[in-house]
């Protein structure tokens, strides 16, 4: 079950819960994206692939930072489109761009991944 945190009543909550709002959020992005479930898996074995190859670990750490931009904005991502689509249910021309610019951000952002991927296995096999 996805948790709501109302308007105005997470400021001054533990830490504990602000965690579990967070994971619950995760968990909403796993069940309900396939391409978040995707992202995880090609996120690992990129970690997984440049730690095989003994790339310099200021590479290592590029790549997780990179892919750590991936998941989150492809988190946001998944927030600004349930948000439009609680806004505008109907079908709507700025809905619609909405939605583009933000899959246009994870692309960037995958993109980017990859080139620094590619960079550290160069540097790592070359």
């Amino acid at each position: 079950m996805f948790t709501a945190i109302g308007s105005g009543m997470s400021k001054n909550r533990p830490f504990r819960d602000k965690l579990r709002f967070a994971l619950a959020g995760w968990r909403h992005a796993w069940r309900s994206e396939v391409n978040f479930r995707r992202q995880v898996w090609i996120g690992g074995a990129a970690v997984l692939v440049v730690i095989a190859v003994r790339a310099p670990l200021v590479w290592l750490a590029l790549t997780v930072l990179c892919i750590g931009m991936v998941w989150a904005l492809e988190l946001a991502n998944t927030a600004v489109e349930e948000l439009v689509d609680l806004v505008s249910p109907e079908r709507r021309v700025v809905a619609g761009k909405i939605k583009d610019l933000m899959a246009g951000a994870v692309l960037f952002a995958a993109l980017a991944s990859l080139v620094v991927g590619v960079c550290a296995l160069w540097v790592a096999l070359g």
